[in-house]
């Protein structure tokens, strides 16, 4: 089922990328640096995130943009940490795994982890977008 069920993930992922992009493109007032920063942060982290197929190395863009994000709306820091320690869980598996072998129990563990930290950064960010852009002066409260 593996080629039907890449198909259906990437439909879905295009009707919700439709809904997104439709959603904020009517509900921004003001593009201000803030907001465009945001949503290249929110789409630069959602379609790996959707996506199947994707690695931890597709959400670099996103690791590189909340950096830029959290030096130009301080108090957005949290997806700055959150990207950091979701990539360091799962490259020292990767960076272990090529040394030596790797419990798989503490294996699927970690990567269990950092999927549910995956899953809450990500509604942390798409909040954050959502209060962004309803404050029509830019500034996140």
């Amino acid at each position: 089922f593996y080629n039907p069920v890449v198909m259906i993930g990437l439909g879905v992922t295009a009707l919700i990328s439709v809904i997104w992009a439709v959603l904020y493109a009517r509900k921004i007032k003001e593009f201000t640096p803030q907001v465009l920063l945001v949503c290249a942060l929110v789409s630069a982290a959602f379609m790996p995130f959707f996506l199947p197929k994707m690695h931890d190395r597709y959400f670099y863009l996103a690791e590189v943009l909340a950096f830029l994000v959290a030096f130009y709306i301080p108090r957005l820091w949290l997806p700055v940490l959150g990207y950091q320690f979701i990539s360091g869980l799962v490259y020292s598996l990767a960076l272990t795994a090529s040394v030596r072998p790797v419990d798989p129990a503490l294996a699927g563990s970690m990567l269990i982890l950092a999927t549910f930290l995956n899953i809450a950064l990500m509604g942390y960010i798409f909040w954050k977008q959502w209060k962004l852009v309803n404050v029509n002066a830019g500034e996140v409260k």
